[in-house]
């Protein structure tokens, strides 16, 4: 290959690498999602992020059990007017259950109107609930 090719080559795979790192997950539409996402590191501001945006007793209780961390958004989706958001999160430290640490949780809310209306547990990747 000569000069020009491997120029080409090159400026071919900057591109799609580019392309690549900008198919990541989607900024949250709902502003508050934006702030439960920042709790989501610490048991007791995610307590209150609940308590502030949950319509209800929509959202269980067991999400706070554990310290999450490592968050991200992996689907974004309206369905029925509103916008839900598939989260997944790995169980840093677990007072309730030592083998619940490094497991990954996975999750949907669903948001309206800037509250929580749904939750849903798409449970641990591994399929074992630990506690």
């Amino acid at each position: 290959m000569d000069k020009e090719g491997i120029m080409k080559t090159v400026l071919m795979g900057l591109i799609v690498l580019l392309l690549l790192a900008g198919c990541g997950t989607p900024d949250p539409d709902v502003p508050e999602m934006n702030e439960f996402m920042k709790a989501v590191n610490s048991p007791k501001e995610l307590t209150a992020a609940i308590a502030k945006f949950s319509t209800g007793d929509i959202v269980p209780a067991a999400l706070t059990h554990c310290k999450l961390g490592h968050q991200k958004i992996l689907h974004t989706e309206e369905r029925d007017g509103s916008i839900f958001y598939t989260v997944e999160a790995t169980v840093e430290k677990c007072d309730k259950s030592e083998s619940a640490v490094g497991t990954i949780r996975v999750f949907d809310l669903g948001w309206k109107n800037g509250k929580i209306v749904d939750f849903n547990w798409h449970g641990p990747k591994s399929g074992q609930v630990e506690y």
